[in-house]
């Protein structure tokens, strides 16, 4: 479990996900294609051994949305970034091990089966709340087997 006693300030690139899971995988692939091009754009690249990059689902109202992002810089000039934030609270830690396309399997398998079938209370308290964030970091390794991803779950305090 990760407890952030404090929010995580990050700029990023939003875009608004569906309710078809498949769909969702697909915005997001292309979505990490415009925010790293982006990135590498307004030289915002970060070293090959020390990075970090976050994937935060969210919903506001009754929308959900998509931000990747990176630790909060100053003075970004692309209009397209945006300040984001990962909520100080309580949060279930999973680790993804394998390719990035079956990210999308382990995803759903901790909201189908694994949390069901546990202790763990999901916050729900709020319209405007992060579902779970992914992050990633020197561990990645883009569509290689040994490739690893937190996945951190918003819970109840």
């Amino acid at each position: 479990m990760l407890e952030l006693s404090q929010n995580i300030k990050l700029i990023g690139i939003v875009t608004e996900l569906t309710r078809s899971q498949s769909k969702n995988f697909d915005i997001i692939q292309k979505h990490w294609i415009l925010f790293n091009n982006e990135l590498r754009f307004n030289m915002l690249s970060q070293s090959k051994t020390n990075w970090t990059k976050y994937g935060i689902v969210y919903k506001y109202g009754s929308q959900y949305f998509y931000a990747a992002a990176i630790p909060f810089v100053e003075n970004i000039k692309s209009s397209k970034f945006r300040q984001v934030s990962i909520h100080a609270g309580k949060y279930e830690s999973f680790t993804h091990k394998g390719n990035l396309l079956s990210l999308k399997n382990t995803i759903y398998n901790i909201f189908k089966e694994i949390v069901p079938k546990s202790n763990i209370k999901l916050n729900t308290k709020t319209e405007n709340r992060i579902i779970y964030f992914e992050k990633y970091d020197y561990k990645f390794n883009w569509n290689k087997n040994d490739s690893e991803i937190k996945i951190y779950l918003a819970i109840d305090s």
